[in-house]
């Protein structure tokens, strides 16, 4: 019996042995085949670097590279705002006709004596029209940082030279950098409405929706590759761990975005979201009676955000649980419908 016990012990020894001699020879030999791909002046070092799977969101050369290459630095120059925008202070004519009421409420009461910050709006347009951040820059003195993923709509928000970081980027739906396609709207005739109506409809290129919105069959379309980062790498890469106001409206794909955040390397304390579910998007035409995503305000419950108030656009804004201060001032201001 003892002799078969120790056969056992020896088969089950020289299979590990085995095992481990292997893993050291293919270690070896792919350790000496890369060495010799990267002396070969005909291979290309970025696929050899790919083939080892996405980088982290975290990784040092990726980081260096999203600041060097896609951020691009605050101007110190007078701003470059449309007349009509620039004779109404505050939040401006556009906003009062277009944007949420209900977030330029509370923003207000939340940071309006509040003279430093730092805020990320992601969907940033031209920087001013809609714009959920322009205040807290012009009139409050927060740095910032704008993140525009059209082509067409950025080149407008270089032009306005808002006094903020700004790159001409999306951001990622993983903890990964990746390359997506997005879809640009233009107007098909001057005689169709605002402009805007159709530049910010702009989104991330997926086939299998179609023109389900009015907007989208009176415009013309045309398509472009944009460079996709984590949250955590633009943080990373601005040396910035505190984001007081974080606003997304990047049609439709919030709740996706939301679900990267670096929660335990940063803080963010209040969010303005724009979420539709999925059966209201073709509806926006029709009707403005939204009704709450009850799962979406309990996922962010889960994940420490209390829910402050929403609206019909549908807009959400969350605060962060632990951030006591701002939901003590919050409960003792009403909704701007009286709610």
């Amino acid at each position: 019996m003892l002799d078969k016990r120790c056969n056992v012990i020896s088969a089950y020894l020289l299979v590990r042995v085995s095992i481990f001699v292997i893993f050291c020879v293919t270690a070896t030999i792919f350790t000496y085949k890369s060495y010799h791909l990267l002396q070969n002046p005909d291979v290309d070092i970025n696929l050899i670097s790919r083939l080892q799977g996405p980088l982290s969101s975290d990784n040092p050369l990726l980081i260096k590279t999203l600041r060097n290459e896609y951020l691009e630095h605050p101007t110190h120059m007078p701003y470059n705002l449309t007349e009509d925008d620039e004779a109404n202070s505050g939040y401006f004519l556009l906003h009062n006709r277009y944007t949420s009421k209900m977030i330029h409420h509370y923003i207000n009461y939340l940071f309006g004596q509040q003279h430093s910050g730092f805020f990320i709006e992601a969907g940033a347009l031209d920087g001013q029209f809609l714009s959920n951040t322009l205040w807290l820059e012009k009139d409050r003195g927060w740095d910032g940082l704008l993140i525009e993923a059209d082509p067409f709509n950025y080149k407008l928000l270089i032009n306005k030279r808002r006094h903020a970081w700004i790159s001409n980027t999306c951001l990622s739906f993983n903890n990964y950098p990746y390359k997506t396609l997005i879809k640009s709207m233009q107007q098909l005739d001057e005689d169709w409405g605002d402009p805007w109506v159709y530049r910010a409809r702009s989104e991330i290129y997926d086939p299998r929706k179609g023109d389900r919105e009015i907007v989208e069959r009176m415009s013309t379309k045309s398509y472009s590759n944009v460079q996709c980062f984590p949250l955590l790498s633009y943080l990373l890469a601005l040396n910035v761990t505190t984001v007081d106001f974080l606003s997304l409206d990047i049609q439709g794909h919030e709740w996706d975005v939301l679900k990267t955040l670096p929660l335990k390397q940063s803080k963010i304390r209040v969010i303005a979201v724009e979420h539709y579910v999925t059966d209201q998007i073709g509806q926006r035409e029709i009707t403005k009676k939204w009704v709450a995503d009850h799962s979406f305000i309990k996922y962010m419950e889960v994940n420490g955000y209390h829910i402050l108030d929403f609206d019909h656009e549908p807009n959400y804004l969350f605060i962060l649980g632990t951030e006591k201060k701002l939901i003590d001032i919050a409960k003792n201001e009403r909704s701007p419908d009286g709610r």
